[in-house]
């Protein structure tokens, strides 16, 4: 079999290499789009407090956990979380009026109509945990749909964040991406970018370099004086005159311009 008249195709790429501040070899190569997908895909983030992974936990995620403890009993509940201006005894009547009747406090379930008069000018919210729902663990669908809606109510008055307690442990998760008080940015493309805002750096702004004041180019010889014309950039005829200013209004503040700038203290050379 013969094709003809078909005209040969020339496959050409064509690729412009510019460079700017923030080329780097990773740029020049495009590696670096590649390794960016590979690090937000794969990343982990830790607490530098604790040092312990930082992760998201949903609905289905704390079930699991829950339901994985068959035969146990377990107390879904929530940390307190009081409104700004409100008070102690007044978000747990609100929770009696929700139909809540116990709370977590002093190590001990106990009813919140008990707990009330036990509430002093110093009790805080701290360490009260609000309890959803109080069951033993089993893997009838019953049971399962319970979990699943107890720990979606403690989400919800945790503020995102439900606690497990057993006879045994104490498990706290959050539905946010947090971890000791601090929370983290979702790993992204984009906090890997020095091109992002989310990923540059806020000294830099990704260029590598930082514009600022060097005090030895500024004051090459730091044996003489302002009036003897220490700084340099005001030795000129068009910034002489900031000289003069300095000179003049000198004594308004006591600034020294006969001393030499090494003799000055770090107060008068800011």
């Amino acid at each position: 079999d013969v094709i003809s008249g078909i005209a040969p195709a020339i496959a050409i790429e064509q690729k412009v290499n510019t460079r700017n501040p923030r080329s780097t070899v990773g740029t020049t190569t495009e590696i670096y789009d590649y390794l960016k997908l590979l690090f937000a895909r794969i990343g982990r983030t830790y607490s530098p407090v604790s040092g312990r992974e930082v992760c998201c936990y949903d609905v289905d995620d704390v079930a699991a956990r829950i339901l994985a403890r068959d035969g146990e009993r377990v107390v879904i509940a929530a940390p307190l979380r009081l409104a700004a201006g409100q008070g102690l005894i007044e978000k747990l009547t609100l929770l009696l009026a929700d139909g809540l009747m116990r709370v977590h406090a002093g190590g001990r379930v106990q009813l919140i109509e008990d707990f009330i008069p036990t509430v002093g000018p110093e009790t805080t919210a701290d360490g009260i945990r609000v309890v959803v729902d109080r069951l033993r663990v089993a893997q009838d669908d019953d049971t399962q749909t319970r979990v699943r809606d107890s720990v979606a109510r403690a989400f919800s008055y945790g503020d995102g964040v439900c606690t497990v307690l057993t006879d045994d442990a104490e498990e706290e998760f959050s539905s946010r991406f947090e971890a000791d008080g601090i929370e983290f940015e979702h790993p992204t493309e984009h906090l890997f970018s020095f091109n992002n805002p989310l990923g540059a750096c806020p000294r830099c702004e990704g260029y590598g370099k930082v514009i600022g004041i060097d005090e030895d180019l500024v004051i090459p010889d730091k044996s003489k004086t302002i009036y003897e014309d220490a700084i340099a950039c005001w030795r000129g005829e068009t910034m002489r005159k900031w000289k003069q200013l300095l000179v003049e209004n000198a004594p308004k503040f006591g600034f020294p311009i006969h001393t030499p700038f090494h003799e000055l203290t770090q107060e008068q050379k800011r």
